[in-house]
């Protein structure tokens, strides 16, 4: 089982004045080239109706960690194809969902994965993806990340071994300064095992912001 998963964003089409569409649904290329966000993205189009298709793509692709670990270095935008009103646009979405668009900073349309989506096929779209947005190589920031997630397991199986320790203090009914003793320890353990946990939390969050930061000395 990975231990990360991707936070899709639940999103619609954004509205604009377009000549011949005038406050009508706009395409999602242009909308991302108007504010050139600080990630690349990836837009999934879907269709709830689809329910074995979409849970078949949770259930693998979404599942593979080294998946969800290099969409954190993304913008993850999710949209429902079935509320989309404007025909043109929900005739081009709807092909073939779901599916997946991956976008550069500036809005470019990079890949595209539908139809069937598989692990491979994902992988390879998100791998060029990354590469055309940022100087490390995808398998570079995997290696590091992966690092930081064994350091994340460690960490919390620490907390979890200090409130067991806390559980079976607080079940017993002897009150000594045996007990006080153990109670101080415990109490220096679980502040060094949050310690710990912060500072990999810190060390994630140090690590996409280095990301993004050499993408932006790109451009």
């Amino acid at each position: 089982m990975a231990r990360i998963s991707m936070n899709w964003k639940a999103t619609a089409l954004p509205t604009a004045s377009i000549p011949g569409y005038d406050g009508s649904e706009q395409d999602i290329g242009e909308y991302l080239k108007s504010f050139a966000g600080e990630k690349p993205a990836i837009v999934y189009f879907f269709d709830p109706r689809e329910s074995k298709e979409n849970d078949k793509v949770a259930s693998t692709v979404f599942a593979t960690e080294s998946v969800g670990a290099a969409a954190r270095a993304f913008d993850l935008l999710k949209i429902d194809v079935s509320k989309i009103a404007r025909e043109d646009l929900r005739d081009e979405y709807s092909k073939s969902t779901p599916k997946f668009h991956f976008y550069s900073r500036s809005g470019d349309l990079i890949a595209k994965v539908q139809g069937k989506v598989t692990i491979p096929s994902f992988s390879s779209a998100l791998s060029k993806a990354f590469g055309s947005e940022y100087e490390t190589t995808l398998n570079g920031f995997l290696k590091q990340h992966r690092t930081i997630l064994d350091r994340l397991d460690r960490a919390q199986g620490q907390k979890t071994r200090v409130a067991e320790k806390r559980t079976r203090l607080e079940s017993s009914s002897r009150r000594d300064a045996r007990t006080a003793a153990l109670e101080r320890e415990i109490v220096k353990e679980e502040e060094e095992a949050e310690a710990e946990l912060q500072r990999v939390i810190e060390e994630e969050r140090a690590l996409l912001e280095s990301l993004k930061l050499r993408a932006l000395a790109k451009n």
